[in-house]
């Protein structure tokens, strides 16, 4: 069982900006997992965020962060399409 696993760290170099690529095979597919580094706050401002969250306060810029991708990490996305496309082939289905 081979996995993939790739990490990019954003344009802005700040080890808190984090996209990690995590590939599992399973039985019958394969699964991709990315994960975002998420900043600890102080307790008091997760209890704030808890309530807002429990009496449904939304934002309306939504609950994103972004991430500055730079054409360097091009070979690394291209990397994780190309093991999602040698799977793909390896079971016999056709890239659409």
């Amino acid at each position: 069982m081979k996995e993939l696993n790739e990490l990019i760290i954003c344009a802005c170099n700040s080890p808190e900006h984090q996209l990690i690529f995590r590939t599992v095979e399973g039985d019958e597919d394969i699964e991709v997992f990315v994960s975002v580094h998420l900043c600890k706050l102080p307790w008091y401002l997760r209890i704030w965020r808890g309530l807002k969250y429990i009496f449904g306060h939304t934002s309306i810029y939504g609950h994103f962060d972004e991430m500055i991708l730079y054409p360097e990490h091009a070979r690394q996305l291209r990397k994780v399409v190309r093991y999602l496309e040698s799977k793909n082939n390896k079971d016999g289905k056709e890239e659409s």
